[in-house]
């Protein structure tokens, strides 16, 4: 009888696509069952990887050009759709010789000015891993959105300008915007304002100190009531601070629509309705932590194989978790060595980390067996 196995991995960032963790895993299950038939469905939470995943499963990637910089973005012309990951424009190594109040949106806007030109209907924005805190104001003006002063003169669209901004062009607003459906792709909750804002929360993983926190909250603040004042906004929302406010931003200029990246995925699985027929789940990401539990990959896979009643094995390139009793799971990591060593190996450390789970889960079996 043959062993069924769906593999279905996150990017292990840094170091593996979603793709090629996905194909590593699968090498490790053939090294240990030659036999098996194991199906693999990469996917992503909206960060990177999220056009590898998407293009893997539905249509293919075309290059454009971005202000000089070639990059891929997804398209599946049967279900009128592009996928663009604001990553590869406006992730944490771009622009990252500039502090955060330099730094914009307006790239990401860019890719989004492209698919509008490409006239798909749906666009997709995978908004995970940012480098930027700008409420998204970047990319409301690659669309044609301008900030005045009080003067009637515009004003650079970066958030270190929020106070100068008093109103909101929207004249020459691109006028494909209104005929688009937009899907925010995301795997964070927290609003814009207040002690779970993103500038709290994420200020200091994009180079914030906390002066330049305290700063970016009150500059976030000046913009949200910009916002307002203008017509556009009347609540702060769940979902709002994504990626530095442009959850926020994305929602306030396009009527964007945000989901969960994962649960996106999920309901993309055409196999779903077959998913009694497999024997085991592996998953996996780059670190699984406490923040693994809470729309991440890891999550969704628990969540499809408590459905089905299948075990989920996940296996991280690292593990830093206090609890770990309902998780089943292994590290990529063996020996004692630094983060380099670790990603220069990362598609062997994988596979030989599937190998020796899979070991240790028939080990196990065996016991069970005499008791």
């Amino acid at each position: 009888m043959e062993l069924n196995v769906f593999v279905a991995c996150d990017s292990y960032k840094g170091s593996l696509t979603s793709v090629q963790a996905n194909e590593c895993i699968k090498k490790g299950v053939m090294t240990v069952f030659k036999s098996a038939n194991v199906e693999c469905f990469p996917v992503a939470d909206g960060g990177e990887g999220t056009v590898d995943a998407y293009t893997y499963n539905y249509g293919h990637k075309i290059t454009v050009d971005c202000e000089g910089k070639t990059v891929e973005i997804g398209v599946n012309e049967k279900e009128d759709t592009c996928i663009i990951e604001m990553a590869s424009v406006n992730g944490i190594m771009d622009d990252s010789d500039k502090d955060i109040l330099g730094r914009n949106t307006y790239k990401t806007g860019l890719l989004i000015k492209k698919a509008l030109e490409l006239d798909f209907k749906n666009i997709m924005i995978g908004i995970g891993g940012s480098g930027t805190n700008d409420c998204g104001i970047g990319i409301a003006a690659a669309l044609g959105y301008r900030f005045l002063d009080a003067q009637g003169n515009e004003v650079l669209p970066y958030i270190n300008n929020a106070f100068k901004m008093k109103t909101i062009d929207a004249t020459n607003v691109d006028s494909k915007i209104k005929d688009a459906n937009f899907i925010v792709l995301s795997d964070v909750k927290n609003p814009l304002l207040g002690q779970n804002s993103c500038a709290h929360m994420y200020g200091k993983q994009k180079g914030a100190n906390a002066e330049e926190i305290e700063l970016l909250e009150k500059l976030d603040i000046q913009f949200f009531e910009l916002c307002k004042s203008n017509g556009y906004v009347l609540n702060d929302f769940e979902g709002a601070g994504a990626a530095g406010g442009l959850g926020f931003g994305l929602v306030t200029f396009l009527d964007a629509k945000i989901c969960s990246g994962m649960d996106y995925m999920l309901s993309k699985i055409e196999k779903e309705e077959e998913m009694n027929d497999f024997d085991l789940i592996i998953t996996g990401e780059g670190k699984i932590d406490e923040q693994s539990q809470y729309g991440k990959v890891i999550e969704g896979m628990q969540k499809l194989g408590a459905k089905y009643d299948i075990p989920v094995l996940s296996i991280g390139g690292s593990v830093v978790l206090e609890n770990t009793e309902n998780l089943l799971y292994g590290s990529c990591v063996q020996k004692c060595c630094d983060l380099k060593e670790a990603m220069d190996h990362a598609q062997s450390n994988l596979i030989n980390a599937t190998i020796q789970c899979l070991n240790l889960i028939g080990c196990g079996m065996e016991i069970m067996k005499r008791y």
